[in-house]
């Protein structure tokens, strides 16, 4: 069966400033192809001719079924999609999976252009429905799956994890634009992402981490992650890998296996990852660096202990420093992700966050509005209630910025245009996030 895999854009500073391959719909392809599928995939987020590409496919590849990867923040686009293809051939099966189908299989059901949606992973499941939908056969007994039936839509039971993510075929690169994917915190192109974990065990109230693929975690192992990475090399000249997953280091043996074998002759990249600031240490720290680690990224969030609290974070300030401190003393660089807007915080949290940083002086930061997502706690606390206003929150987040990037040695040019690859794009995205010339 001729399939096609859509990425929505966001059309927002994010997609201008981080272009990132779409993994999931990179996973689900492999999956596909695997299983004997022809399948293709277009990511409107980086593909400047997007429409006229999709316009082609649909006309003269027409494939059967279309899949199409969805969060709440781009479901209007992901929408739009379904009914292009709908029009273009009103016998194609559309199918929206991701974070939003997963939250609401049912709803979306009842939104113009989409016949199924998949709840949770999407790989086994993919392969089982559309075996389903090429025999046209009954689809009550697949896992993991909504579609309409007599009365309505009727959302099948969930379909347990992935117990051993090995067994998964390496997600399907070459079907995507690797050529296009970029990051400001890159030193050098090319650059792509790679997920080696998935399930986060943490309780943190605005995370929905776990939505799609649960609290229990479940990792490739180190020789698979090195294999992957072997494959990005040598297949697309592949420079520098940014590990997406919610926190690299939970497992400390698995990493240090990993880091073991980079440095035994491993693929010559670079890499980045985030993690918990209570989840490193200096020997590790260094065996990372020595790995080829180049920044970690950390969720800081705010220096107001009560705002900590609040957010369920389960760190303290001075595990932030002491952090802060290890990494920099093992040559790695560090990114401080701070949230503006969280519960609790005022400009008195704005400002310790400020003198907070100075302290423990990160090469980048990272600041966004928080958003009470669908299916966090967070949400559900708030039940629709907004914690600030829009303006007063982009405010919050300015001062941010503004405070750690427009000071000498440090000017935003410098920062924003580490990757010479798209330095235009990321100085009017930086210029933009920055409220340049704005009050």
């Amino acid at each position: 069966m001729r399939v096609l895999l859509l990425h929505p854009a966001r059309n927002d500073t994010i997609d201008r400033l981080i272009r990132l391959p779409p993994l999931g719909l990179a996973c689900v392809g492999g999956a596909l192809r695997a299983a004997g599928h022809e399948v293709r995939v277009i990511d409107a987020a980086v593909e400047p001719r997007w429409e006229a590409r999709l316009g082609e496919v649909l006309s003269a590849w027409r494939p059967r079924a279309v899949g199409i990867s969805a969060s709440t923040a781009v479901l209007k686009h992901a929408l739009d999609l379904a009914v292009r293809t709908k029009e273009a051939d009103p016998g194609t099966t559309v199918v929206l999976g991701g974070v939003h189908a997963t939250l609401f299989p049912g709803e979306v059901l009842r939104e113009g252009g989409i016949d199924l949606a998949v709840h949770g992973e999407g790989e086994q499941t993919a392969v089982e429905l559309l075996a389903a939908v090429a025999r046209s056969e009954p689809l009550h007994s697949i896992a993991g799956i909504a579609f309409r039936d007599g009365s309505g839509p009727r959302v099948n039971g969930k379909r347990p994890p992935i117990p051993n993510l090995d067994d998964l075929p390496l997600p399907a690169y070459d079907l995507l634009p690797m050529g296009l994917y970029s990051t400001p915190f890159s030193a050098t192109g090319p650059v792509t992402s790679m997920v080696t974990s998935r399930g986060c065990p943490y309780p943190c109230t605005f995370c929905d981490a776990f939505v799609v693929h649960g609290r229990t975690y479940r990792a490739h192992s180190p020789e698979r992650v090195v294999t992957e990475i072997r494959h990005l090399v040598d297949e697309f000249g592949i420079r520098e890998v940014l590990f997406k997953d919610s926190e690299f280091t939970l497992d400390r043996r698995r990493v240090e296996g990993f880091c073991d074998i980079m440095t035994r002759g491993g693929p010559r990249v670079t890499w980045t990852c985030s993690a918990r600031v209570n989840c490193v240490d200096g020997p590790l720290l260094r065996k990372m660096a020595a790995a080829g680690c180049r920044v970690i990224q950390f969720g800081v969030e705010s220096a107001d202990p009560a705002v900590l609290d609040a957010l369920k974070k389960g760190i303290t300030l001075e595990k932030v420093r002491e952090a802060f401190r290890s990494t920099r003393a093992a040559g790695i660089e560090t990114v401080a992700n701070l949230m503006v807007g969280s519960p609790g915080e005022t400009w008195g949290s704005i400002e310790a966050t400020r003198r907070f940083i100075r302290e423990i002086r990160p090469d980048h930061l990272n600041v966004q509005v928080l958003v009470p997502y669908p299916g966090t706690e967070l949400h559900r606390t708030l039940q629709g209630q907004r914690l600030v206003n829009a303006e007063e929150a982009r405010r919050r987040r300015r001062t941010l910025l503004r405070a750690f990037y427009l000071r000498p040695g440090r000017i935003f040019g410098r920062v924003f245009t580490l990757n010479p690859q798209h330095w235009r794009q990321n100085a009017a995205a930086a210029a933009e996030m920055l409220g340049i010339g704005t009050r």
